[in-house]
């Protein structure tokens, strides 16, 4: 596969997940708070609480401004952004105009 290939992929939280890129993926959405403890992170947004335990988010269902599908972009550019740095290599940001798929 050529160096300069967009690859699309699926996030799915589980317990596995890099709870530090998660963390940093909220608060880049803008979410107040974001503490880890232990297994679990807490979070807060105009005065609603919320966490992530075992895997999953537990928020109010009235929780104004909870995008699961930003977080997920979040989380998946932090952790290509540290594996990146662990190998030492040089990721640069790409537009992409149209989804093509490969195969």
């Amino acid at each position: 596969m050529p160096c300069d290939s967009v690859i699309t992929v699926t996030v799915e939280f589980h317990e596995a997940t890099d709870l530090k890129a998660l963390k940093k993926s909220l608060e880049e959405a803008g979410f107040e708070s974001v503490q880890i403890t232990g297994d679990v992170i807490t979070f807060y947004k105009n005065y609603y609480y919320g966490k992530f335990i075992d895997g999953k988010f537990e928020v109010p269902q009235y929780m104004q401004g909870f995008d699961i599908e930003q977080i997920k972009v979040g989380y998946a550019r932090n952790v290509l952004k540290q594996t990146a740095q662990k190998y030492g290599w040089n990721v640069q940001p790409v537009e992409v105009k149209e989804k093509v798929r490969l195969w």
